[in-house]
């Protein structure tokens, strides 16, 4: 081998250790894949049709379950506390990109139609969460507010919760 070949294979090999390198790494659980008019939510046996009400929970053994609804999806787990969830995700309602549910901020509103009726709407900004509220005369929650409503519309708690 010529002392031009070696240097051009040390150039190759170090052009492509860089790119590995720079990759991105992808760790901690990714949202479900889910095959929408064919897969059923985990939750009411529905088939999952729309990516705008779309959810999914990581469990903290990694097994991935999907849902036609977030109130669907939080529901599912407040009756079965024993699923220890690592993560859920649900959907920008306007892009449909996934978001981890703690990143997001949903609109609760009674005019939004949803698969199971919990009128819920997730956004990945604060701004556009606002702007879908008061279009459609509804509230701004996080995460936490979300499960409170969820559990009072399942098991009537009979605590209202307000707008944060």
């Amino acid at each position: 081998m010529t002392r031009l070949m070696r240097r051009h294979l040390l150039a190759v090999v170090v052009v492509c250790l860089v790119a590995v390198g720079c990759a991105p790494v992808e760790t901690g659980p990714r949202p479900p894949e889910i095959d929408y008019g064919h897969d059923v939510s985990v939750g009411c046996g529905m088939i999952i049709s729309d990516p705008a009400f779309a959810a999914g929970s990581v469990l903290a053994d990694g097994t991935t379950l999907k849902f036609d609804d977030v109130g669907d999806m939080l529901k599912y787990h407040f009756e079965r506390p024993d699923k220890q969830v690592a993560v859920y995700f649900v959907h920008d309602y306007q892009s449909d990109a996934w978001l981890t549910a703690d990143e997001a901020l949903f609109v609760q509103t009674d005019s939004l139609v949803s698969p199971m009726g919990y009128g819920l709407a997730a956004f990945a900004t604060r701004e556009s969460a606002e702007a879908f509220a008061a279009d459609r005369d509804g509230r701004v929650w996080s995460l936490n507010d979300v499960k409170l409503y969820v559990h009072e519309v399942a098991h009537g708690s009979g605590h209202g919760i307000a707008s944060p």
